[in-house]
């Protein structure tokens, strides 16, 4: 009875809870659906989506059925593959709390869908591992282990050892569920050795993992390389063991018969001895014939030894020249692939002298400000990040840029950004921090021939730029998603940026805001792209967040740049420990 009630209890608060939030938003809810009629009479299918979904948003927490319905109604007016992916998460997780787990999957797997239309391997990596999580809850361990070994193949893809350690203690719990100790095992022991049974097993793969993502699929093949001359030198010292055990069996027949052939010899002189004794000459022959008997049955045993001995001398002949073979089969394909990894870093290697030659030397930093420094550090040997700097007109323009894409895709797009950077400052005396960034958008967006109708690529850049004047002592500042730090007497103020890049956007008609900043001397400023602050790192291998940036260079702003700079250095890479850095980092430092 008492179970009963507690039960009504909880069904009459739920109940409340829901008439609450109802009423609370059902003006709301009313304006949005006369939207919604407003839409479909202008057959804005884009608009719909969007009102369907602020409706899915708000029953979300009150009335999941309802919100579901105005989600899939959202999806079926969204075009844009990455709003999509959205709803279809949002959907996935709503019925996840209603333990509603063939539909949670079900979406997940849509999701997955137009994850892959986008080619963003992180985001299915993040699916996968959503899916096998939802079977586990749903008690499909055998399924989850298919979607956990999809996780771990895009992680080994993405060469992102974190990612890497999260799917293989996922596949261990679903390994130790299914009661499979073998398996779970052997991850246990891939784990605990920290990868080198595979780095050991991959011929070259050590020199191939920082292009691999943008370059070849090469860690599978050598992998099966590998595996396959293990079994075949396993196979060959089995047949070794058996050769020299029939050697063992001939060299004891053969004693055999030679003491046979000395009491033959002994039998034969004592009857010439005693060739007179005719009562012995039957004993004489018995003992012959049986000699001879023993003689001819340990001949042919010999001979059919022998035999064998030769049947498997052919078949093991035959079985060195195929691994003969294979071995050299072997030893071509390391050559090809040592040759083209030479090839591609020799390419990287140029492309980076040719990128370090558009960037502005650092001598030049330190002639306009002979106080400041500059902490660069790329993912991989080119970056997609870059820093800027010029002066026009006794005002200099600093900028600290993150371009699209890593590695060499990135490398192209900084290229890019230098060019327009170059044009828009020094050949077209655009001077006005915001106005800059309007312009390098619209040299992206008509680069990448972009438009609100068509936006097949989000290719942009995210940027903090300032245009310091050191005779009025004023400083303008506008960004694209970074933030500027100023920092007066160890106390530091944070300009946010314009949440939105330079790129195509929702909003990319939209003029950035144009901060102007009074300065005095000492002030220190700031700029930096997200490398810094998204780095995992620390004893949870958390990112390091702009709160903890902040801190750091105000702990240390009464210090020296030079050293300021080393401070920086060093915390970037004792919080990053044994983890791979996720993306390139700048960083720059100006004292006014």
């Amino acid at each position: 009875m008492k179970i009963y009630f507690f039960v009504l209890i909880i069904f009459i608060s739920s109940q409340l809870y829901s008439q609450t939030l109802s009423t609370k938003n059902q003006q709301k809810v009313d304006k949005i659906l006369q939207k919604i009629e407003s839409a479909k009479k202008s057959n804005d299918t884009q608009k719909i989506g969007e009102l369907n979904k602020n409706l899915g948003d708000i029953y979300a927490s009150a009335d999941i059925k309802k919100a579901e319905t105005y989600y899939i109604e959202s999806l079926q007016f969204t075009e844009d593959p990455y709003d999509k992916i959205g709803l279809c998460i949002n959907l996935a997780q709503l019925l996840g709390n209603a333990n509603e787990y063939p539909k949670v999957v079900k979406y997940y797997l849509t999701a997955e869908k137009y994850a892959n239309q986008t080619q963003n391997q992180k985001e299915i990596y993040d699916i996968n591992l959503a899916v096998g999580d939802t079977y586990i809850l749903w008690n499909k361990p055998k399924d989850a282990i298919n979607a956990f070994h999809k996780s771990l193949q895009i992680s080994l893809d993405l060469q992102n050892r974190w990612k890497v350690t999260k799917c293989l203690n996922r596949l261990i719990e679903t390994y130790t569920l299914l009661k499979d100790k073998n398996q779970a095992e052997i991850t246990k022991k891939l784990l605990s050795e920290n990868f080198d049974i595979i780095e050991i097993a991959v011929f070259g793969q050590k020199k191939t993992e920082q292009f691999k993502a943008e370059l070849f699929d090469l860690k599978k093949i050598v992998s099966l390389i590998g595996n396959e001359n293990q079994g075949l030198k396993d196979s060959i010292m089995s047949q070794i063991v058996d050769i020299e055990q029939l050697q063992k069996a001939i060299s004891s027949l053969s004693d055999t018969l030679n003491a046979q052939q000395a009491a033959l010899k002994n039998i034969n002189l004592e009857l010439e001895h005693k060739r007179s004794e005719l009562t012995k000459v039957e004993t004489y022959l018995e003992r012959r014939n049986i000699a001879l008997s023993i003689s001819v049955f340990i001949i042919l045993i010999i001979g059919f030894l022998a035999v064998l001995a030769y049947r498997n001398y052919i078949v093991k002949k035959k079985q060195h020249h195929l691994l003969e073979i294979q071995r050299q089969e072997i030893l071509t394909k390391n050559e090809e692939i040592t040759k083209q990894n030479e090839e591609i870093t020799g390419s990287i290697r140029y492309a980076e002298r040719i990128q370090k030659a558009l960037f502005p030397p650092v001598e030049r930093f330190s002639q306009l400000f002979p106080e400041s420094f500059i902490f660069f550090k790329p993912r991989d040997i080119v970056s997609g990040d870059f820093y800027w700097i010029s002066e026009k007109n006794n005002k200099i323009i600093v900028a600290a840029v993150d371009c699209t894409g890593h590695s060499v895709p990135g490398a192209f797009m900084s290229v890019l950004g230098i060019t327009f950077l170059d044009e828009i400052v020094n050949k077209n005396n655009i001077l006005t921090a915001n106005e800059i960034i309007n312009q390098l958008r619209d040299s992206i967006i008509k680069s990448f021939h972009q438009s609100e109708f068509s936006s097949q690529t989000k290719d942009g850049m995210d940027l903090a730029l300032v245009v310091i004047d050191k005779k009025s002592m004023k400083m303008e500042y506008a960004g694209a998603y970074n933030p500027l730090i100023l920092v007066r007497n160890s106390e530091a103020t944070i300009y946010k940026a314009d949440r939105k890049p330079a790129g195509f956007h929702d909003k990319f008609k939209d003029s950035f805001t144009n901060h102007v900043i009074d300065i005095r001397k000492d002030d220190r400023i700031y700029l930096s792209s997200d490398g810094y602050l998204d780095q995992f790192g620390g004893e949870t291998a958390k990112k390091f967040l702009l709160n903890r940036f902040t801190e750091l260079i105000t702990k240390t702003s009464e210090l020296p740049m030079n050293e300021q700079f080393l401070e920086i250095e060093q915390t970037f890479t004792k919080w990053k420990g044994t983890i791979d850095q996720v993306d390139d980092v700048v960083v720059l430092g100006i004292k006014i």
